[in-house]
């Protein structure tokens, strides 16, 4: 949760897209973030993630593009999972509304 967090910053202060983009292939890593929590049911940091992506889609949402599919499926898949609580399905929802909102062609070009 503590890279993740570092990485989130570093995206919102770099001004460079072209170092900025450098760390895309991360996504994924980031995702697993919220996977093991998940796997252990740890909803605090699966919270605490899910507020990071929030963030990022908000503040950089061209940075999750190459990795917007897999990002949409997963809160989907979380904000339709009732054993969660509610807040942290909120913040999936959030997600995918923020993103809607901050990146609205790439929102219509998901499946």
């Amino acid at each position: 949760m503590a890279a993740l967090k570092a990485l989130a910053a570093f995206l919102l202060v770099v001004e460079d897209s072209r170092s900025r983009n450098t760390f895309q292939t991360m996504v994924p890593a980031m995702l697993q973030t919220i996977v093991d929590a998940l796997a252990v049911n740890d909803e605090d940091t699966v919270r605490s993630a899910l507020e990071v992506f929030v963030e990022i889609a908000e503040m950089q949402p061209k940075f999750l593009k190459k990795n917007l599919t897999e990002c949409a499926q997963g809160m989907i898949t979380i904000s339709g999972n009732a054993a969660l609580d509610e807040a942290t399905r909120h913040l999936a929802l959030e997600f995918l509304l923020t993103v809607a909102e901050n990146s609205p062609a790439s929102a219509r070009s998901m499946p």
